[in-house]
């Protein structure tokens, strides 16, 4: 979500709204109508995962991905030369799930370049682009939620909490947008 130091260039949220009309478009939605994250990022080639799915994760991962840290992660995705996994966190709530597997998918809408992971000893560090982030994580909310949705529901008489559950996402996010 943007911040009060926002790094998105001007005409950047009107072109995401553009951005999310097309990719709906793509998957014959109107620009109103739910979407189903999952259904984006397979039109991207991107297969999503949990870390149950990832037999090479032992037990003390698993915990610790899911139990100790599942605050702090919520999805990565990870480029292969089969494809890209996206790998979510089921822990969450289904809206900041939804936002999440919007989310790595507009990372390759955009075109961005990939962050990285860097280990030291014991600690892992992201290295990622800040501006990258913000204009993703915007992306997947005009996906998610577009204009054309709010609207709609607003004129309908909807709340913001059946508005979320209506687009599966969350009430956070439609209130943002």
């Amino acid at each position: 979500m943007p911040t009060a130091t926002s790094l998105l260039v001007r005409g950047f949220k009107t072109r995401s709204q553009r951005i999310a009309t097309e990719q709906r478009a793509l998957l014959s939605l109107a620009p109103y109508e739910p979407l189903d994250p999952r259904a984006l990022a397979a039109h991207h080639g991107a297969k999503i995962l949990t870390p149950a799915d990832l037999p090479s994760l032992g037990a003390e991962d698993h915990e610790e991905l899911l139990i100790q840290h599942h605050r702090a992660w919520s999805a990565v995705s990870i480029t292969l030369p089969t494809g890209t996994l996206v790998v979510y966190n089921p822990t969450h709530d289904v809206g900041r799930i939804n936002n999440s597997l919007c989310y790595e998918p507009s990372h390759l809408i955009l075109q961005h370049q990939h962050g990285q992971l860097l280990a030291f000893a014991d600690r892992v560090m992201g290295d990622f682009n800040e501006r990258q982030e913000e204009e993703a994580n915007w992306l997947a909310g005009s996906i998610l939620s577009p204009e054309a949705a709010l609207k709609r529901a607003k004129l309908a008489g909807r709340s913001y909490a059946e508005t979320s559950r209506l687009l599966g996402a969350s009430e956070d996010l439609v209130c943002l947008r």
